[in-house]
């Protein structure tokens, strides 16, 4: 006796091969894109370690993040420090120190130009919470931020502690933010940006 016949058995086998094969596609581009970003997180807070150790910031300490610190010497030498960072970092859209003062946390220093728009002059409180920036100097670990996404672009912050010779505790959190990425782009979900 034979069975009934095979009509819509191959289509149906076919359609759950093709089915298998889109959503095994799609988990393993999920795999590669999340490793891809963790890899780019490492990469970014190694980055930012190194520039926070490739110098002693001991005239941090001397910065209060008040506009008045601009006329100090020790200001104008931080200044030049990030601004030499930055130059040697073609990545970097911003680079900066900032630190908790009353309660928020504003800049001490940054590597703009003076009349730029996106200059951060001492004094100016960063505009996002502010968490990363008090973990990094609790902890004294580097930390990773983001994405997000404001009025530029998309971003992701790498944050690390800044010392000088003489200091236990970080006087300051150096942030580093690479030029804003597509890749960046499908992951930040419209969040709230810091500055």
């Amino acid at each position: 006796m034979k069975g009934p016949p095979l009509r819509g058995k191959p289509l149906l086998l076919g359609l759950a091969t093709v089915l298998v094969a889109l959503i095994s596609g799609i988990l393993l581009t999920r795999v590669l894109v999340t490793r891809a970003e963790n890899d780019a997180r490492r990469s970014l807070a190694a980055g930012v370690v190194t520039a926070s150790t490739a110098h002693t910031w001991d005239r941090v300490g001397a910065l209060q993040g008040l506009t008045s610190d601009q006329i100090k010497p020790e200001f104008m030498e931080v200044r030049k420090d990030l601004i030499r960072l930055r130059e040697a970092n073609p990545d970097a859209r911003f680079i900066y120190l900032a630190a908790p003062r009353g309660g928020q946390v504003v800049f001490l220093a940054d590597a703009e130009p003076a009349n730029g728009e996106d200059h951060a002059p001492p004094e100016k409180v960063y505009d996002s919470q502010g968490s990363g920036i008090r973990r990094v100097l609790t902890s004294g670990q580097a930390v990773v931020e983001g994405p997000y996404k404001d009025h530029r672009g998309v971003w992701v912050t790498g944050l690390a502690p800044v010392r000088g010779r003489a200091v236990q505790r970080p006087p300051g959190c150096m942030g580093h933010r690479p030029c804003p990425s597509a890749r960046w782009e499908n992951r930040s979900g419209g969040r709230g940006a810091g500055t």
